[in-house]
């Protein structure tokens, strides 16, 4: 299974009741990550959020992923608090 960018914003349109979505971070997901037993949750690129925070605020990667780290990763909201990846990348 997979899903176009498209099609998992029309899933965000139409589940947004349960899915929790970082506002502004649209251009940071990668997906919908699909859990056994549990509802799914929205994946984000955690590089791409740490990127938008250091252009957004002007921060050098280490305070902006310090923040991330307290913020965003450690924001718990429940089982339905979006996850961060790492992509994989091929040699």
């Amino acid at each position: 299974m997979s899903h176009t960018i498209n099609q998992t914003r029309i899933m965000l349109q139409t589940s947004a009741e349960k899915l929790l979505v970082m506002d502004g971070y649209d251009d940071c997901i990668v997906g919908i990550c699909y859990r056994c037993g549990q509802e799914p949750i929205l994946a984000y690129d955690m590089n791409k959020v740490i990127k938008k925070l250091m252009d957004r605020r002007g921060w050098p990667r280490d305070v902006a992923q310090d923040w991330f780290n307290r913020n965003q990763l450690g924001a718990a909201k429940g089982s339905l608090t979006p996850c961060f990846i790492v992509p994989a990348t091929r040699k």
